[in-house]
């Protein structure tokens, strides 16, 4: 298998995985709850972000911030912000968003989909923050949003994520 295939093949989450990303899920939308930003997330939508952050990590080689200490302002990793979206099947397509109103954009995003049922994920790509901003926007009740569908993502790891981590 080649190293593209393995990055991307989907794969079961593991349990103790699951269950680290619902107790920070839970600690974020009390952290952010508070917040003028708050943009009406719940625990399952940070569950999903959370299971982006920890498969991005796997993948990598780098750690993740798991100590829950607020928020992470959108920079998980070295230059790079994961994103998380659920699919209802893991091989089902994903999409990359981003409001378009934020007035700090990361280097790279990387996507991870998520089955609904937190049954497996699997890492879809990445793209440049300025591809990203470039997207066509839509509106998913939380203002302008920059989308792009996966086939338009670069496969692989962002290159301070496979530089920093292992390839």
């Amino acid at each position: 298998m080649s190293d593209l295939a393995w990055l991307h093949a989907p794969r079961a989450i593991p349990e103790d995985v699951l269950d680290l990303c619902r107790q920070a899920a839970k600690i974020r939308l009390e952290y952010h709850q508070d917040k003028p930003h708050y943009r009406g997330w719940n625990v399952e939508g940070y569950t999903y972000g959370c299971l982006g952050e920890a498969l991005i990590s796997e993948l990598s080689g780098i750690p993740w911030d798991v100590s829950f200490n607020g928020g992470d302002q959108g920079f998980d990793f070295p230059e790079t912000d994961a994103k998380a979206n659920p699919v209802e099947v893991v091989t089902d397509e994903g999409w990359l968003r981003r409001l378009a109103d934020s007035r700090k954009w990361q280097n790279y995003y990387a996507l991870v989909v998520v089955q609904r049922d937190f049954g497996a994920y699997r890492y879809a790509g990445w793209a440049t923050g300025t591809m990203l901003a470039k997207a066509k926007t839509r509106d998913f009740g939380y203002g302008p949003t920059c989308v792009m569908n996966e086939r338009q993502l670069v496969p692989g790891l962002p290159p301070p994520l496979v530089s920093k981590g292992k390839p």
